[in-house]
């Protein structure tokens, strides 16, 4: 029997911002944008990335696109 292979797709950060607020997690319950903190959110990013390889889990990156700033989450 074959071992599971663990694979998980990431977008890079680079880009990271916060614009349109389509996500409901972006926005107030009166529909005001809400703050992020951009330093934070990639470290964050860096430290998941760094947990799944610790647990075995293959990363792939795909690489930052300055249009689509949402891309950042897997």
């Amino acid at each position: 029997m074959s071992e599971q292979r663990h694979l998980v797709l990431m977008g890079d950060p680079a880009h990271f911002s916060v614009k349109g607020g389509a996500n409901p997690h972006t926005r107030t319950r009166w529909g005001r944008r809400r703050s992020v903190d951009r330093e934070r959110a990639i470290h964050q990013w860096r430290e998941l990335r760094v947990t799944l390889r610790d647990h075995d889990v293959e990363v792939l990156v795909v690489p930052a696109d300055p249009q689509q700033p949402g891309l950042v989450y897997p």
